[in-house]
């Protein structure tokens, strides 16, 4: 029996890969017409951050990752969130 390889394996359960936080975040605020002003207001998180998180010029940490989902609305969490699943 012969060895599959890993990029047959990869094509293969492609569905298994979940997208990346950013990504998901990038959607929630596209689908949902977030304006990163608010988002940064609400959340203490300066605009700039969240934009060059957006851009992959920036990490954020698990904690200010945390403030700016925080400044969601319930609606646009639950967006978030679905996009995951």
């Amino acid at each position: 029996m012969s060895k599959k390889s890993d990029s047959d394996l990869d094509a293969k359960y492609s569905y298994l890969v979940k997208p990346s936080l950013r990504e998901v975040f990038n959607e929630t605020v596209k689908g949902c017409n977030i304006v990163v002003a608010r988002l940064a207001a609400k959340s203490g998180v300066p605009a700039s951050s969240i934009s060059r998180f957006q851009t992959g010029d920036r990490e954020l940490t698990t904690m200010v990752f945390q403030k700016v989902l925080n400044a969601f609305t319930v609606e646009e969490y639950q967006y978030f969130l679905r996009l995951q699943a």
